[in-house]
């Protein structure tokens, strides 16, 4: 961010999207002659009120409807229970996952916003 060069001191604003878990932050300060120093770490954790995520049907066969996305748009990913990532997709709103192509087993949906926050996690089993 560049100096607003005001010899009595600015204030800035950084937004990072809606706070989820715990995240650590500073700031590098860079005088007019090149040397840097560094501020104190300061700790902010917050927590996201989200809709509880809902899959059906639960066991899959074919396809499943996903509801309760975080707002705006979401990044839904399957991992096979070897952790393999075998489905990445856009949505928002809800989503309709085709997996009539997956062998049966175990499965978990990781359900984030498209910036990386608002993660959620449930269990899919395929039939």
């Amino acid at each position: 961010m560049p100096s607003q060069n005001q010899a009595a001191g600015a204030s800035y604003t950084y937004r990072a999207g809606t706070l989820a878990g715990t995240r650590y932050y500073r700031l590098r300060l860079v005088d007019s002659g090149g040397a840097a120093a560094y501020s104190p770490v300061v700790t902010l954790t917050g927590t996201c009120e989200l809709e509880p995520l809902q899959l059906v049907p639960n066991p899959v066969r074919d396809y499943a409807l996903v509801s309760g996305l975080p707002a705006g748009r979401c990044q839904l990913l399957l991992y096979s229970a070897t952790g393999q990532r075998v489905l990445h997709t856009i949505a928002e709103g809800s989503a309709r996952l085709v997996l009539s192509g997956l062998p049966a087993g175990i499965y978990l949906l990781k359900v984030m916003a498209e910036d990386g926050t608002h993660a959620s996690t449930t269990r899919l089993v395929k039939e």
